[in-house]
């Protein structure tokens, strides 16, 4: 009787741990109808259809409801370097097209450079925003798009609520504007890691996105919209990364 008891509190307490483990799924997914609210369809520079959230804020930007290369709001699409406007299959200094030397550090840079040191034989531009020549959005989808810029991510920070969900099992963060009238108004962004080298160590753990500026007063790292969820605790925040990592971009536009 007694190995029968046990036999029986084992399998009762497996039962609550998937229990437990399917209404947190439960909790955390939401429907795509969640992001429906909106929609304005606009044609890109490739004749093909790009939908945009109108979230009622001040400054009239609409944020893509999906990223570059994506078709659906919870896919990654395409990762980008910083200032290149093609995916490849590595990420690396190497490789990076605003730099030149063989060496994988971030020396000899011949473009968007503030500090001497870094530049390609001391050169200076003093250059902190992206050129439109070298925004994957603009040359990608049409003059209209850029990669968002400071104020765009500050805003869509200050103006929303963020909240960690699932779509279609994706875990990512919904932001839910806060603008009268347009409280039904929401856009996904997974968390679809950075690409080092050729190889995403932190898909479904961080979430990163470009900004159009560098960071502060450094050559070698530009600003991100970063995401995370780690050890439980949600962050949405402004930070920054290597110029040379892959990260996906969630283009923007003007009504």
């Amino acid at each position: 009787m007694k190995k029968i008891n046990l036999a029986l509190a084992a399998t009762l307490a497996l039962a609550c741990s998937l229990f437990s483990s399917c209404k947190e799924e439960d909790d955390l997914s939401v429907s795509m109808d969640k992001f429906k609210n909106g929609i304005t369809v606009i044609q890109g520079i490739d004749g093909k259809d790009y939908e945009v959230v109108d979230m009622g804020f001040p400054s009239g930007t609409m944020w893509a409801t999906c990223n570059i290369g994506a078709s659906k709001p919870h896919e990654n699409g395409k990762y980008f370097a910083w200032g290149e406007t093609q995916d490849k299959s590595c990420y690396d200094w190497i490789s990076y097209v605003h730099r030149e030397g063989d060496g994988n550090e971030p020396f000899d840079f011949t473009k968007y450079v503030q500090e001497p040191n870094k530049g390609l034989r001391k050169m200076v531009d003093e250059k902190t925003a992206l050129d439109s020549i070298d925004d994957a959005a603009t040359i990608l989808l049409g003059a209209k798009w850029h990669t968002p810029r400071k104020s765009d991510v500050a805003e869509l920070l200050f103006r929303t609520t963020h909240k960690l969900c699932k779509l279609n099992g994706v875990l990512g963060y919904m932001l839910t504007s806060t603008e009268k009238g347009y409280e039904d108004r929401s856009i996904f962004f997974p968390l679809s890691g950075k690409i080092d080298m050729q190889v995403n160590n932190f898909e479904g753990k961080y979430g990163f996105y470009w900004i159009n500026q560098l960071y502060a007063s450094k050559t070698d790292q530009a600003m991100v919209l970063w995401m995370d969820n780690k050890d439980g605790f949600e962050n949405v925040a402004q930070q920054f990364l290597d110029r040379c990592v892959g990260l996906p971009i969630r283009a923007v536009t003007k009504q």
